[in-house]
């Protein structure tokens, strides 16, 4: 394993990461990818991590998502409900450690 090293030599870094989650066409959530977060909690090591999101108003896609879902007799509210619940559970399992804002 590479350790990251700050551009001063010390043995901190700041680091970019995107941990993004997704969408699917009819909007069900898709886990993000957590393996470099696996990673850092495995070190043993203390971690700052921000997390920032960036969410726009419209979704470029929203005109074709409409007619798929009208096409299929759209989605029923409780399968939505189910796929919220499940994005929660998995976040609370996998998020475990301190939050110190």
């Amino acid at each position: 394993r590479k350790r990251a090293r700050g551009t001063d030599g010390s043995s901190s870094a700041t680091i970019e990461v995107f941990v993004e989650g997704g969408r699917s066409r009819d909007r069900r959530f898709v886990l993000p990818r957590t393996g470099f977060l696996r990673s850092l909690q495995s070190t043993g090591g203390d971690h700052l991590i921000l997390p920032v999101t960036i969410s726009y108003e419209r979704i470029p896609e929203q005109a074709a998502m409409v007619q798929d879902a009208a096409a299929h007799g759209g989605s029923s509210r409780s399968s939505s409900r189910l796929s919220v619940l499940g994005l929660v559970r998995w976040l609370k399992s996998a998020v475990q450690g301190r939050v110190d804002l």
